[in-house]
This record gives structure tokens, sequence and C-alpha cells, in this order.
């Protein structure tokens, strides 16, 4: 989430909105706005 949230710094000073972080496996991936939106 660290690395997420700094992305989204990055971003928003650079004028680029994120929308979503996504991290890729051998097998499986995640999506960090599915995440959230499960909590």
């Amino acid at each position: 989430m660290q690395t997420t949230q700094r992305l989204k710094s990055c971003g928003e000073a650079m004028g680029i909105e994120l929308l979503d972080h996504i991290i890729i496996g051998e097998d499986d991936f995640t999506s960090i706005m599915s995440e959230d939106d499960e909590k």
C-alpha cells in the first residue's frame, strides 16, 4: 500500500489521476482498487 500511495502522490504532482494499481504475479493479479472496495 505504501507504493500505491507514493505512485498516487507522484501522479497528483504531475496532474495524473491514479485509477488503479494492478500487481501481476506468475499466475494471478491483484487490483488495489478492488481490495479497497472490499473493505
